[in-house]
């Protein structure tokens, strides 16, 4: 990678970076193998939704829910698919990837003011005020959550739970 392509993604390129990025996205794919046959699955490696088709972006290099998401449907095994994003910061590249995809519904529930400086327009964003408690918050999503289940009728849902919504985490 040249330098630019490693500032935007914020990390230096390394044979262990390349090593991590492509078992996060085989990781993505046999848990959603796993939710698919056992009903819930967890990969905590994944959720690198800042990634678009062709550059990595925000700590993220490639988006392995939409290579899992691809992978799946190819296969047969699926054909909706959910993504429910609550990471502090909006997915992105997740919402560019499937924007005009109407087997894919992206939703994503994120802070309106923090990266990215630019948004997608996910299927349904749900901009939030900076420094939400948590009962307004899980209340919000109580408000969309239960209808957009039953809306979409997903075969697999994706939960992106983020990693940074704990109050001191700016």
């Amino acid at each position: 990678m040249d330098l630019k392509a490693q500032r935007r993604i914020g990390l230096p390129w390394s044979p262990a970076l390349v090593n991590r990025t492509c078992v996060a996205v085989g990781g993505t794919i046999l848990t959603a193998k796993l939710a698919l046959s056992h009903g819930l699955a967890c990969n905590t490696a994944g959720g690198t939704h800042h990634a678009f088709p062709s550059y990595g972006s925000g700590f993220c290099i490639f988006n392995d829910l939409a290579i899992a998401s691809r992978v799946l449907q190819k296969l047969g095994l699926v054909q909706k698919i959910l993504i429910v994003d609550l990471d502090v910061h909006q997915g992105d590249g997740t919402a560019f990837i499937f924007q005009d995809d109407r087997t894919v519904f992206t939703f994503s529930m994120h802070c309106e003011v923090n990266f990215p400086g630019t948004k997608q327009k996910s299927d349904l964003d749900v901009p939030l005020p900076i420094c939400m408690e948590d009962d307004a918050y899980l209340q919000t999503l109580a408000a969309y959550l239960p209808d957009l289940l039953s809306e979409v009728k997903p075969d697999l849902i994706f939960y992106d739970a983020g990693v940074d919504p704990h109050v001191g985490d700016r």
